[in-house]
């Protein structure tokens, strides 16, 4: 491959804060909810390391493995970031709680916003995000909608964020209709990734005749209705061939902090590349371990958890590894929780929605 390039300055163009581990909802495949993880907030201070990297970057997500509006500084968190007014600014939420703060987004400039989004009709959603409440999501998007009319605005943009299963994706054509209904202008599709066996069947590996199809017919109604479908390639088409993934740029462009104040390679991985507590972000970007992933990650001997990349946009969704991920490991956690502690309904799921 071609050595990516570093952007003008050297220095990260986009920032990801994982802005919370915490959610409010118990979805079935998600790691929350399966894994023993440590739900915390991004402490201030840790919040405050990105600031010195914002003059140099073109973008911030202020998004992670939790639901980020449960933070409690969450907006003082995006006004620190808008204080930049070149950057653009976007993060994905589950929408619950989208009416507290969609007056500030409008106003204050989000340029763009995701909508997790896992079914077109509330039998399947909820089935699927369980605490969530479709009704209660559109609802909160008409708001948004009527805000950037009243505010003559264009922005924040939203997409719905669609992960494609066997139980959801016949209507992942029902979905264009909602999301041009709700004046969504795209809707990107990602593949399930299963981390327990008893998911395996949910896979869209073991359904390729089915999601090419119903791909097909989500792409012809996008067309009719003018929306932006994102889609994965299919299964055996990715350009990735037989490589262990496609061509990671990620550790010369992107710089990915977590809630726990330390940098990784992206969200899924559990290499630690430097700890912002300790060190502020512009060195790290530059210390001989950061050196030392660029070396390998696109290498023929990649790092474990990039040879088994099931990482969205750098995945090679010809492997198998790329879908099915039984008990991987996940950051900021110490592996599955045993089935029997897996809850998504009564006192723990009201904890979840306590944010607690």
């Amino acid at each position: 491959m071609t050595t990516p390039a570093f952007p003008p300055g050297g220095l990260p163009e986009r920032i990801i804060v994982e802005v919370t581990t915490k959610c409010n909802l118990r979805c079935t495949s998600c790691a929350i909810t399966l894994y023993d993880f440590h739900g915390q907030h991004i402490p201030w201070a840790v919040f405050e390391r990105v600031l010195p990297l914002l003059p140099h970057a073109k973008e911030v997500t202020l998004f992670g493995w939790g639901e980020p509006l449960l933070h409690p500084r969450f907006l003082d968190m995006f006004r620190a970031v808008k204080a930049y007014p070149h950057l653009r600014t976007y993060f994905v939420t589950n929408g619950m709680l989208l009416d507290r703060v969609a007056e500030v987004l409008v106003r204050e400039g989000l340029t763009y916003l995701g909508i997790s989004v896992d079914g077109a009709t509330p039998a399947t959603f909820e089935a699927i995000r369980q605490g969530g409440r479709l009704k209660k999501i559109l609802a909160n998007l008409r708001l948004l909608n009527d805000l950037k009319r009243q505010h003559g605005s264009v922005e924040p943009r939203t997409r719905f964020v669609f992960v494609a299963m066997r139980q959801n994706i016949e209507e992942l054509p029902l979905l264009v209709d909602v999301a041009a209904d709700h004046e969504v202008s795209e809707v990107k599709v990602n593949y399930l990734t299963v981390y327990r066996e008893e998911d395996v069947g949910q896979s869209l590996w073991h359904h390729q005749a089915l999601c090419a199809e119903q791909f097909e017919a989500a792409a012809t109604r996008a067309a009719q209705r003018g929306v932006l479908l994102t889609l994965p390639p299919l299964i055996g088409q990715d350009q990735g061939a037989e490589g262990f993934h496609k061509d990671c740029h990620l550790p010369w462009t992107e710089l990915f902090l977590g809630s726990d104040g330390l940098v990784r390679p992206c969200m899924i991985n559990t290499e630690t590349l430097g700890d912002a507590r300790t060190k502020d972000l512009a060195t790290l970007w530059r210390d001989a371990k950061y050196q030392w992933f660029r070396e390998v990650v696109n290498s023929a001997g990649p790092p474990r958890e990039c040879a088994t990349c099931y990482q969205a946009r750098f995945s090679n969704v010809n492997r198998y590894e790329a879908h099915i991920q039984l008990g991987a490991h996940v950051p900021m956690t110490t592996g599955l929780l045993p089935p029997e502690q897996i809850t998504h309904t009564g006192e723990a799921l009201r904890r979840a929605q306590a944010g607690r």
